[in-house]
């Protein structure tokens, strides 16, 4: 074994582990142990993806509001390229029969403008036929209805010549205005936040028709957004808003309203 101070070592083999309680090994949790090391973890992921779900939630309405930023600027240069007209929310001709003739969208005309990148808002929801397609028409924005047809507020005949849009000139309150608005895939124009009011308020929401079921399905864009939704207004600067933050029935220079 070896005398006290000896350089002899104790080989491994004739150390009886098993009778000292400082070397002994410690064999699998206590069942408690166990339950605190779940309590901890459970606590942990309820702080934690709640969190990741709201960063990740803030960042796509960030990425919206991006898009919406440049789709504004291509709104701008189409209008100081046409003496300050908007883009009308249809290039075709509007007849007073009713009948419209093909034409290009608001989106389409502001194209060479913005490129050919379409700008979707990420929480867009596109179900049935829609599923995976992303067009113009299905983007999520929609143009309103008062900046891309100047006879809905002029109480002029519908033009038999093509839609007109409103003159820049003719907005008294463009930090006020609404210009472009979250919407369900597939409006293409509404006079006011993408809620429900009514059947003389649809008469105003101009859409695409083969899409009628799946525009229904999905759900209003008045809340896609933490509750709210992303607004570009006229003088360009975007805004995250409830809807009862609107003046739904004029402007007045005090609310930000559709209304020009």
């Amino acid at each position: 074994m070896g005398r006290p101070g000896s350089n002899r070592f104790i080989p491994a083999e004739l150390i009886p582990v098993g009778d000292d309680p400082l070397i002994k090994m410690k064999k699998g949790f206590t069942l408690i142990e166990l339950l605190m090391v779940v309590g901890i973890v459970a606590l942990m992921a309820a702080i934690i993806i709640p969190a990741f779900l709201a960063a990740r939630e803030k960042a796509r309405q960030n990425s919206c509001l991006s898009n919406l930023r440049q789709l504004g600027m291509a709104i701008s240069s189409y209008c100081s390229d046409n003496d300050g007209s908007y883009p009308p929310y249809h290039s075709g001709e509007f007849r007073r029969d009713g009948n419209q003739t093909k034409g290009l969208i608001w989106l389409e005309l502001i194209t060479p403008y913005k490129g050919k990148t379409l700008l979707s808002c990420p929480d867009t929801l596109r179900p049935g036929r829609m599923t995976g397609l992303v067009t113009p028409l299905l983007t999520g924005y929609a143009y309103n209805t008062f900046i891309g047809f100047r006879a809905m507020t002029s109480n002029r005949p519908i033009p038999e010549t093509g839609v007109k849009a409103q003159h820049d000139a003719a907005i008294p309150f463009p930090s006020l205005t609404a210009i472009v608005a979250d919407a369900r895939a597939g409006i293409i124009a509404l006079p006011a936040p993408d809620i429900l009011r009514g059947e003389s308020f649809a008469k105003t929401v101009f859409f695409v028709n083969s899409f009628r079921s799946e525009i229904d399905a999905q759900p209003l864009a008045w809340h896609r957004h933490s509750g709210g939704a992303n607004y570009l207004f006229a003088d360009n600067h975007t805004k995250w808003l409830l809807p009862k933050a609107f003046n739904l029935v004029a402007s007045d220079g005090k609310q930000p309203s559709f209304w020009p």
